[in-house]
């Protein structure tokens, strides 16, 4: 385990009004109160119609390796497959296989999963080369996370889980490619250092890893 869930994430959200019964129902609590998370602060902005949901608190959260557990490939391979990889006539022959990899070998090259009570709610690849990087190497890429559960950070945690698993192996840099997140990585520390398809504003990332063995 690579994150213990004594972590928690710690978030600010803001909603409408309208949106506010779909948060309470599906994002955070449900009348038992069996807690996603928890509320620190509701704040009404006057006159405005929104609402600031401060610090949402999501406890019993943990990041793991695929390694060794064959029981996450069918979700992971699943919403891996309709993201990044589904198009007319393919399989996902190709994904399933590099997923089984990732379980039988503890290698270099691996999958992350982020998990909520023991249940899988995100992943992300950390391999050697990707399609859209060429010859930069080696690459995050299929990050995902479950539409039920993104705004709170278990996006970055998964990079940063990544960069960090990156830099104990000893690598100096990490690279990606993104079309819709650009700013997004920006925030969390990747430069712009190519553009590859302008039409697609598909763009090359990279994370520096200063001093990967300190």
């Amino acid at each position: 385990m690579l994150i213990d869930e004594e972590n928690v994430i710690h978030t600010i959200v803001i909603f409408d009004t309208q949106s506010m019964l779909h948060f309470f129902d599906y994002q955070c609590f449900n009348a038992e109160n069996r807690q996603k998370g928890s509320v620190e602060q509701v704040l009404l902005i006057p006159n405005s119609g929104w609402l600031i949901i401060k610090e949402v608190i999501l406890h019993n959260i943990s990041v793991i390796k695929i390694f060794g557990n064959p029981s996450l490939l069918l979700p992971v391979l699943d919403w891996c497959y309709r993201e990044w990889w589904q198009e007319p006539d393919s399989t996902n022959d190709e994904l399933n296989k590099i997923l089984n990899s990732h379980i039988q070998e503890d290698g270099v090259f691996t999958t992350f999963v982020a998990l909520y009570n023991g249940e899988p709610v995100g992943s992300v690849h950390f391999i050697d080369k990707d399609f859209d990087t060429g010859n930069y190497e080696p690459c995050l890429a299929g990050l995902y996370v479950l539409p039920g559960f993104r705004e709170l950070g278990l996006g970055s945690m998964l990079v940063n889980t990544v960069v960090a698993h990156a830099k104990s192996q000893g690598f100096t840099a990490v690279y990606l490619s993104t079309e819709t997140v650009e700013n997004w990585y920006n925030k969390l520390g990747w430069q712009t250092i190519e553009t590859i398809d302008i039409s697609t504003n598909n763009v090359l990332m990279q994370k520096v890893l200063a001093n990967p063995l300190e």
